[in-house]
């Protein structure tokens, strides 16, 4: 949850762009990013507080969808990590590009296994 929140706040400070955007600023620094931080906490604090809410399914809902947007995450950062003009002496390596590569195909893989035994699953209860 604050890792979400947190994520979210650095995201709105670089749309909204600025330099205050971080936790190294105090509060009076970036309003904005703490203002969206705490936001997004409370939100998550109150959507846990909703009696009869399926928890669980929210939490592996989430880490699915996570799972299904890193790839594309991955491979800007590899574009990035690869670019001389960014990176100068500190671009990636042939080895940790081949790294990089196998994480961006395996993250999509062990999330797509997931989704179809979770199918698998539902079926299974369904028919019980």
């Amino acid at each position: 949850m604050l890792t979400i929140s947190a994520s979210t706040a650095y995201a709105v400070g670089e749309v909204l762009g600025g330099s205050a955007h971080s936790f190294n600023r105090t509060i009076r620094q970036a309003p904005l990013f703490y203002a969206a931080n705490i936001g997004m906490a409370g939100f998550a604090g109150i959507i846990v507080l909703i009696p009869g809410m399926p928890l669980l399914a929210i939490t592996l809902n989430a880490n699915l969808l996570a799972t299904i947007l890193m790839p594309a995450a991955l491979v800007f950062l590899l574009i990035l990590a690869n670019d001389r003009e960014i990176m100068g002496a500190r671009v990636n390596s042939r080895l940790t590009n081949t790294f990089g590569a196998l994480t961006a195909l395996l993250v999509p893989l062990a999330g797509s296994s997931y989704a179809i035994v979770a199918f698998i699953n539902s079926l299974s209860n369904k028919a019980s």
